[in-house]
């Protein structure tokens, strides 16, 4: 895996966190502490995926970028089976679609590398890879810098319009104004 590719999921997971975290802040208790655990885990890995030089934990990783999901998709269910649709009044769709987003793009990169690395360990396809292109070698410096400008400004237009469709960010005093001053001139 490439150093831009670990750097995107880096990035993914991080902002994952930060809408899981807003999300959490907003929602009942029984919702917001999976949350916010959650977002904790995405943030910390997010972290040592761009302190290291290889993603660490990568199986566990797989199934925490599918954690969120799985209870987005078990409180839709719940919602539609029991015909109340304000079970999910604390996770607007915008906020955990964008989220969603993010940790699909982290588990299915994690899922590609793995199966990767699964096949390059197979003897059977030692055929194969002899005949497979040769893998890039890491980028030059500014081939890295372009596509870590590229990743923050996808992430930053995805996470920008989740954090204000949260609580927390609906709650945020406007930009320019001050805390508690509200100026009619």
């Amino acid at each position: 895996m490439t150093a831009i590719t670990r750097t995107w999921l880096a990035m993914a997971a991080i902002a994952a966190g930060l809408i899981h975290v807003a999300l959490g802040a907003g929602a009942p208790l029984v919702l917001g502490v999976p949350l916010v655990a959650i977002a904790v885990a995405e943030m910390a890995w997010g972290a040592a995926t761009i302190v290291r030089d290889r993603t660490p934990v990568p199986t566990a990783a797989l199934l925490g970028a599918l954690a969120p999901i799985a209870l987005w998709a078990g409180l839709i269910t719940a919602a539609s089976v029991s015909g109340t649709p304000e079970l999910l009044a604390p996770l607007p769709f915008l906020a955990m679609g964008s989220a969603t987003l993010f940790s699909l793009f982290v588990a299915g990169v994690l899922a590609v590398h793995r199966r990767r690395a699964l096949r390059a360990s197979d003897p059977s396809a030692a055929t194969e890879a002899a005949t497979a292109p040769r893998q890039a070698s890491e980028p030059s410096v500014g081939r890295y810098l372009l596509g870590v400008l590229a990743g923050a400004a996808v992430m930053s237009a995805l996470t920008t319009p989740a954090l204000a469709n949260t609580h927390a960010g609906q709650s945020a005093v406007p930009h320019g104004t001050s805390h508690g001053v509200h100026s009619d001139h």
